[in-house]
């Protein structure tokens, strides 16, 4: 049996994800869905050697016995298997899944086990690290207009030191700082916080969209690409290749398109 292994890249899957057994098959076994770390019992199922069936009278039990308590989160949504049809299936966070797997005894089921808490642990910080991103680039950019208002505001009171002398100025010669540069970067960065604040979206949620429309407009896969980079982060990769620049245009653009729909 393959033990999976702990994927570096995030994954956000949207509410309207379609799940099928094809795309399952190329995705990490735990993900970010509305804000909360999943994973599923096809997953669940595929990963330990067990029949979906099995998987599934197991978390109806549980879910039987914990009726009327607060538990574990299990959600049902439905997947197309290979032949094209629908069947059951459910989200579960990471008490959920705890509490199924309870019952595999063995060690390649506690290697297993431990692979998936790793994997939960990871999506949490995929959830807390760009908030955190956010606060520093929003401190660095604070900080560089401070010194500029700083260096203004002495301007300001040279003209008026040397007004009160009588001294003529001609404000026309009087050099300024120029403003401090924001990179293309930072700008996109940016963008992507404002968006993710004003609608309540994961940040990791805003650059998939962001990417999924990369992949379509500059007609490549992004991910591929980087994955052949040693999975460097996808905004380097653009950054490094000179494409933020027509990045950014596109965000503004869909960015500007996602608000009108929602008004």
């Amino acid at each position: 049996m393959n033990t999976p292994t702990l994927e570096s890249k995030e994954l956000v899957v949207p509410g309207d994800f379609v799940f099928n057994t094809q795309n399952m098959s190329d995705m990490n076994s735990v993900f970010i869905y509305e804000k909360e770390r999943c994973t599923t019992s096809w997953f669940i199922a595929r990963d330990f050697e067990k029949k979906h069936k099995h998987v599934l009278d197991i978390i109806n039990k549980i879910m039987c016995d914990l009726e009327e308590i607060e538990g574990p989160i299990f959600r049902p949504r439905d997947y197309i298997d290979s032949r094209g049809k629908t069947q059951p299936m459910y989200l579960l966070d990471k008490v959920a899944f705890e509490m199924v797997v309870l019952s595999f005894i063995g060690k390649k089921y506690t290697k297993l086990k431990y692979e998936y808490v790793k994997k939960f642990n990871h999506m949490e910080k995929c959830i807390e690290e760009p908030q955190q991103l956010r606060n520093n680039q929003e401190l660095k950019l604070l900080t560089k207009l401070v010194l500029y208002v700083d260096k203004l505001n002495k301007r300001v009171e040279a003209v008026e030191k040397n007004t009160k002398e009588d001294e003529v100025i001609e404000t026309k010669r009087l050099e300024l700082p120029e403003p401090p540069e924001i990179s293309d970067r930072t700008h996109l960065v940016s963008l992507v916080n404002t968006y993710a604040a004003k609608h309540n979206r994961v940040h990791v949620s805003v650059y998939n969209m962001l990417y999924s429309e990369i992949n379509k407009r500059l007609h490549m896969n992004i991910y591929t690409r980087v994955k052949n980079r040693n999975n460097m982060k996808p905004i380097e990769y653009l950054e490094q290749e000179g494409y933020l620049p027509e990045v950014i245009s596109i965000a503004v653009k869909i960015f500007k398109n996602n608000k009108n729909e929602g008004e």
